[in-house]
C-alpha cells in the first residue's frame, strides 16, 4: 500500500497572512478547525525555517550520541532531561511502552530552565533554544486571542493563564527521535503492540509540531469525524497545531482535544528515521483552570450537548451518567490519577504532574 492511497483525511490549512486585518476572517477558520477536529495547519506563521532547521540539527546531533551519553541526563519528575526508548506509556490502556527517544527542557522566563542539569549540547545552544521558544509563543499567543474572539469573551481570556503577558510563559521544547520499524507488515501490527507513540491526548493548552518538509508518515488523528485513525502528513512550510486537555476542558468541550499517536507507516516510510519537535504550553503553574464563564456560544454549546446527553441516555448510549461534558471531563481527569479537582477546577500543576507521573515509570 502506497502512503498517497491512505492520506484521505484533509486537516483544514489556515493562514496567519495579515493578520491585523484578518482576524475575524482567521478566527472563522479556527472556529471550523477548533470545534469540528481539533487540529489544523498553520502557514504564513512568521518563524525562520532557518531557524527550524537548526533546532532540528541540534535535534539529530543528540539523538547520534552514544546512549550512554544520553543517559547521563535521564528525565526526572521536573519533567526535564532524556526519555529512553520504552520510557514513556503514553496509551494508558493498550499500557504498551512508546518506541521513541526524547529530549524535554522547560522553557521558563529568564532562561531559568537551563538551572537544571542538561547534555551540554543544548546548555551550548541555549540561546537558540530560548529563540525557537520565544518564536512558537508568538505564535501561540495570536492562536489564543483569536479563540477568545471565536467565543466573544476579552481577548487576554487565554493568555491571561500564562501570567496575563507575552514572554511570561510555561512551555515544553521536545525533540523526538522514531525509528525505523524492522517488522514486517501485517493487518493487526498496531493490535501485536507494534507503536512508536501511543494514542494520547496533549496536557496543556495549545500544541505546537515542527516536522521535516520530506519526513515519512507516521503521525495519525482519531478523526471526530468518521472515528477512523487518519494519517496526517507533513506539509512543507507549515506547522501543525492542536487544542489540548486544558482549553477543552475550559471550554467545555467546544474546541476539541483529539486523540492522536504515532504509528509504523505504510510502504517504505516505515523504515525511515522519523524526527519532529513538540513545543507544548502549559500556564503559570499556580493558574486555577475551570470552565469559562460569559460566552453565549459556550453556553449554547452546553445546553445542546446537554439536551443530546438527555437523548442518549433515553436510548441507552450515553457516556456514563453525566449530563454535562465537564463532568464527563472531570471523571477522565480523575481516571488519569487526579483526585483534587473540586467544582471543575484544578491547578495546572496539579494537573500536569499527575500526567506526567501517569506516563512515566520514575525510580
Amino acid at each position: 500500500m502506497s502512503p498517497a492511497a491512505v492520506i484521505e483525511f484533509a486537516i483544514p490549512e489556515i493562514s496567519l497572512r495579515d493578520f491585523d486585518t484578518r482576524k475575524n476572517q482567521i478566527a472563522a477558520d479556527l472556529d471550523i478547525a477548533c470545534h469540528g477536529i481539533g487540529f489544523f495547519y498553520l502557514v504564513d506563521h512568521g518563524i525562520p525555517q532557518e531557524l527550524i532547521d537548526e533546532a532540528f540539527t541540534l535535534s539529530k546531533k543528540f539523538f547520534d550520541e552514544p546512549l550512554e551519553e544520553k543517559e547521563k541526563y535521564l528525565l526526572g519528575p521536573n519533567n526535564q532531561g532524556y526519555s529512553a526508548f520504552g520510557g514513556q506509556v503514553l496509551d494508558r490502556k493498550r499500557k504498551v511502552p512508546d518506541s521513541k527517544e526524547a529530549y524535554n527542557i522547560l522553557m521558563l522566563p529568564n532562561n531559568s530552565a537551563f538551572e537544571s542539569p542538561h547534555h551540554p549540547l543544548f546548555r551550548e545552544y541555549k540561546l537558540l533554544i530560548q529563540r525557537f521558544g520565544d518564536s512558537a509563543m508568538d505564535v501561540v499567543y495570536k492562536i489564543m486571542r483569536l479563540l477568545a474572539l471565536v467565543l466573544d469573551v476579552p481577548e487576554n481570556t487565554f493568555v491571561s493563564l500564562f501570567g496575563g503577558k507575552d514572554g511570561s510563559h510555561n512551555g515544553t521544547f521536545r525533540a523526538l527521535h522514531y525509528p525505523p520499524v524492522e517488522e514486517e507488515e501485517v493487518e493487526d501490527e498496531l493490535e501485536n503492540g507494534v507503536i512508536r507513540c501511543g494514542a494520547h491526548s496533549d496536557f496543556g493548552t495549545l500544541t505546537v509540531l515542527f516536522t521535516e518538509p520530506d519526513g515519512p508518515l507516521g503521525l495519525q488523528v482519531l478523526s471526530p469525524l468518521t472515528n477512523k485513525w487518519e494519517w496526517i502528513p507533513s506539509k512543507p512550510g507549515a506547522l501543525l497545531i492542536n487544542i489540548s486537555d486544558i482549553i477543552e476542558f475550559e471550554t467545555r468541550g467546544y474546541f476539541l482535544s483529539t486523540l492522536h499517536r504515532v504509528a509504523p507507516a505504510p510502504g517504505p516510510d516505515r523504515r525511515r528515521r522519523r524526527y519532529s519537535i513538540a513545543f507544548f504550553t502549559q500556564p503559570d503553574r499556580t493558574t486555577i483552570i475551570k470552565p469559562i464563564r460569559g460566552s453565549k456560544r459556550l453556553d449554547n454549546f452546553a445546553m445542546e450537548e446537554a439536551k443530546r446527553a438527555k437523548m442518549e441516555r433515553e436510548v441507552k448510549k450515553a457516556r456514563g451518567d453525566s449530563a454535562t461534558f465537564v463532568e464527563d471531563v472531570v471523571r477522565r481527569w480523575k481516571k488519569a490519577g487526579t483526585e483534587n479537582i473540586a467544582d471543575g477546577g484544578i491547578t495546572v500543576q496539579d494537573w500536569i504532574q499527575s500526567r506526567v507521573n501517569g506516563t512515566y515509570n520514575f525510580a
